[in-house]
């Protein structure tokens, strides 16, 4: 087999993203003969020299002197980070926009009245994130409380958060963000720039006494299986096809290769998340009473299993009129609203993953395909084939 280019990816993969983002690209090149990858080490960038058996780079382009010594070889390069613009440089990322007005809308839906963000300053992902998340939460009449802190330099993130594999905050950091917590109105619900950072919120809402999620629910992005996982409870997380991303940086890097046009202007892809993961951190419902919040849950947990409202009933344990009469003065629903609504919202997001209208059906609980498209075409005005088609499936 004759290979033509050999792309250099630099991307850490010590975390879920940067995992996938690797997955991505070798899903990509497997595809097409023409190309191979190659992985590269930070180190590589101390010279120029380092990086001359290669026809393109795909890297997390940290900060200027990396975006030198790449710009100093000539060749494409498709920056996966993003942290500001760099011209000549072509970009593939997430939609950060998305995922904080994603963030915002899941816990909107869920009640609350008291928002939170805790990020980085000045790292772009997280300032647009954040930007996004306090917007939204602004607009529906609710203000959001944002952590701040400058007690560290310009260059922590990418040093012990991008390079390193650091999972602690500093203990200066920590003291801060533990006293933030313990300031904020409760129940709150927080919105994290990532994982890490999701995980570390939980890490000290533990130390603190605080119950995760009745007085706080989390919400991170990255959907790390070790850093949600590896918690009680664990933790909800936005997945932002990383896998999707990192296909479209050899994609970009490939035209790049092939099309001086492509060189003189570089393409730029933003990949919409996959999905919203609901766990045990943002599973939870701020309202009374008590037993509500646990209906509510268990609805979303098992209407697409077909579930029907006398279990609801049975599970609560309290008679259908007390939980009907509950739900209709609380919610303005009934319980069979709100079964209908959860897999509803299921077979939304496997019709957007894909997959066919019958199996989303079935999966998503409905009785029948021909009373799931019935019942889909009144709410959203058109049948689910040509709603999956607007959404590009």
């Amino acid at each position: 087999m004759h290979t033509n280019f050999r792309i250099g990816v630099l991307v850490e993969r010590q975390r879920a993203y940067g995992r996938r983002l690797c997955e991505g690209a070798a899903s990509f090149a497997c595809e097409h003969q023409e190309m191979s990858l190659g992985m590269l080490e930070w180190r590589d960038l101390d010279s120029a020299r380092n990086l001359s058996g290669y026809d393109a780079f795909i890297a997390r382009v940290l900060d200027d002197h990396m975006e030198n010594v790449l710009r100093r070889t000539r060749k494409p390069v498709v920056d996966v980070f993003y942290g500001k613009v760099r011209p000549g440089f072509g970009v593939a990322d997430l939609d950060n926009v998305a995922a904080g007005n994603l963030a915002a809308e899941h816990f909107l839906s869920r009640g609350f009245r008291e928002f939170a963000y805790c990020g980085y300053e000045g790292v772009n992902f997280s300032d647009v994130r954040r930007t996004t998340f306090v917007r939204a939460v602004e607009r529906a009449g609710y203000a959001c409380h944002v952590f701040t802190y400058r007690g560290r330099g310009d260059d922590y993130f990418n040093d012990n958060i991008i390079r390193g594999e650091r999972y602690a905050p500093p203990a200066g950091e920590a003291r801060a963000i533990r006293n933030w917590l313990c300031g904020l109105p409760k129940p709150v619900a927080v919105f994290c720039s990532h994982d890490l950072r999701a995980h570390q919120v939980l890490t000290l809402c533990r130390e603190a006494e605080i119950p995760v999620p009745k007085e706080v629910a989390i919400l991170g992005v990255d959907n790390d299986a070790i850093l949600c996982g590896f918690t009680t409870p664990t933790i909800s997380s936005i997945d932002p096809n990383g896998f999707e991303t990192g296909r479209e940086a050899v994609r970009i890097a490939w035209k790049m290769l092939c099309s001086q046009e492509a060189r003189d202007t570089p393409p730029r892809s933003f990949a919409k998340p996959l999905r919203l993961i609901v766990r045990g951190s943002s599973e939870v419902y701020p309202i009374d009473p008590p037993w509500l919040s646990d209906a509510l849950v268990y609805i979303g947990r098992e209407a697409a299993k077909g579930i029907s409202a006398a279990d609801v009933f049975a599970h609560v344990g309290l008679s259908h009129t007390t939980v009907g009469s509950t739900f209709r003065s609380k919610l303005g629903i009934s319980v069979q609203d709100a079964l209908s609504r959860a897999r509803m919202d299921e077979a939304r997001r496997l019709l957007e993953c894909g997959l066919p209208i019958a199996d989303a059906a079935r999966k998503s609980g409905f009785s029948s395909v021909q009373y799931f498209c019935r019942a889909f075409k009144a709410e959203h005005g058109m049948p689910p084939v040509a709603w999956q088609k607007t959404k590009g499936r």
